[in-house]
């Protein structure tokens, strides 16, 4: 790991159908949700850029020859969990209300069924709404999860159990009692990139770098050299930027965004004299071991 590195990774999150997702919402088919895939996947591996799809049970079955396809290519798959739009819609609470046993239980269904629609368990997540509550990461790395993208710094969204008031901002190990600070358990938490100085409007919501989001390329600079800057004042150990978007057509409909993102992040990491490391989460999470996996103990589980 060189202080010297910025890893950056970009990430769609990929819903159910819109009929079928009430939480949040999602794509107005199929055909849109596989094309955002598609132009997603296309604008990166063209931008030499890495990234990965967080993915609902549903939408791994309902396009598992596409993301098996794109993860041959270099693409990570993980899970991204509604629990509103899970199977027959009757998970009616946001994760981050659920008690650790409904947690437990809940997040061993789902990881069931994202497991028989790609064949094999996921190893990194993500939160619908970015919903969780203090026992969420023990409960995920007892599932055997390894990486998560779902600390979005200075959320505060009570309604749907979502407040990162607070949040250590950059990639951790995270705290196996307190999910705001760094800790040691072997479970690495890579955050959102925001503005802190900024809103969304309405939301009280810092913006992100979120392609489809009401805000300028302006923003999005700003969003991407503050960040940079702060991080290399602070000397942050990993220097981590994550982007996010849907597949849905607001995604299409913005696109050229994410082509802008791309580009502007190279040229921003070589300005403060940065090596731009394109990069996966699982990718992130061994940098932060210096290129290897810990040794196991006996006994212990393979953190991969």
């Amino acid at each position: 790991m060189s202080e010297r590195n910025l890893y950056v990774t970009f990430t769609m999150d990929c819903e159910r159908i819109a009929e079928h997702a009430p939480e949040g919402g999602g794509p107005k088919s199929w055909q849109v949700s596989e094309e955002a895939i598609r132009r997603f996947a296309e604008v990166l591996t063209q931008k030499g850029l890495k990234g990965g799809f967080c993915i609902q049970p549903e939408t791994a079955k309902e396009h598992s020859q596409l993301f098996l396809r794109l993860e041959r290519e270099g693409f990570e798959l993980g899970l991204q969990f509604h629990c509103g739009n899970f199977r027959d819609l009757s998970f009616r609470k946001y994760l981050g209300s659920y008690s650790q046993e409904e947690q437990r239980r809940t997040l061993g269904l789902v990881k069931a069924d994202w497991n028989e629609a790609l064949g094999r368990p996921p190893k990194s997540f993500r939160a619908g709404y970015l919903s969780m509550n203090d026992d969420t990461y023990k409960i995920l790395y007892e599932l055997g999860f390894r990486q998560s993208s779902s600390c979005k710094p200075e959320r505060n969204i009570p309604a749907v159990y979502a407040v990162w008031v607070g949040a250590y901002p950059y990639a951790r190990h995270v705290d196996p009692n307190n999910r705001l600070i760094p800790g040691n358990l072997e479970l690495y938490e890579i955050p959102l990139t925001v503005n802190w100085e900024k809103r969304r409007a309405g939301w009280g919501d810092p913006l992100d770098l979120r392609v489809e989001a009401p805000c300028s390329l302006n923003d999005h600079r700003e969003t991407i050299d503050t960040n940079i800057d702060k991080m290399i004042r602070l000397k942050v150990p990993m220097k981590t930027l994550v982007a996010i978007t849907h597949n849905t057509e607001n995604f299409l409909e913005k696109w050229r965004v994410l082509e802008f993102m791309a580009d502007y992040v190279k040229e921003s990491a070589r300005r403060y004299g940065l090596n731009l490391v394109p990069a996966t989460l699982e990718e992130i999470h061994l940098a932060a071991h210096g290129g290897t996996w810990p040794k196991k103990e006996s006994g212990e589980h393979d953190i991969r």
